[in-house]
């Protein structure tokens, strides 16, 4: 270095600024060659941090459109399992109608049996005897009108019976439904 030094002090003072100007220019040179490594060095950091986050957000995407399906999926199995309780309830609601109507008739038959023997029990036995005392009668008509009137709140409660039974299990499957995985 010292050496360098005493070179430097021999050369005239245009030379010794050529030397300082070339000095500069190749300090110059330098910084803008580790300037470029820098900035190559940052683009690659950017291109992987770049490829990263795409990778994630492609990840994020595939996630959520699984999600999505599986969602989808739960919403039409609970659709078809409501459905079908739906549908197992309109059929119970049938069977109902039929078996209320079966009852009723049933309940008819019975009234008119009642009425037969209410009859006989105000007809006399004997023709030539007395006729029965219109209380008998009266006896048998009462009967009949209660009998009547307890087959028809009969009729009633088993209505409201078997909607509020179908109902509830109809509550009991959706629910059971909507919970089951």
């Amino acid at each position: 270095m010292l050496k360098l030094l005493t070179i430097l002090r021999t050369l005239s003072p245009a030379a010794r600024r050529a030397v300082a100007l070339a000095l500069a220019v190749f300090a110059l040179v330098l910084a803008l060659g580790a300037q470029t490594v820098r900035l190559a060095g940052a683009r690659a950091d950017l291109a992987t941090e770049k490829a990263a986050r795409s990778a994630e957000t492609a990840q994020r995407a595939q996630a959520a459109a699984s999600a999505s399906e599986a969602y989808r999926t739960e919403e039409q199995r609970r659709v078809a399992a409501h459905q079908e309780i739906s549908h197992v309830a309109e059929l119970d609601q049938t069977r109902a109608v039929a078996e209320r109507r079966t009852a009723d008739s049933a309940g008819q038959r019975l009234q008119q049996r009642f009425a037969a023997a209410a009859s006989r029990c105000a007809a006399p036995a004997d023709p030539a005897a007395a006729p029965s005392s219109s209380a008998a009668g009266a006896a048998g008509d009462l009967l009949i009108e209660v009998q009547r009137r307890i087959d028809e709140a009969a009729g009633e409660l088993a209505d409201a019976a078997d909607r509020a039974r179908i109902a509830g299990l109809a509550c009991e499957r959706s629910y059971d439904a909507l919970t089951a995985r």
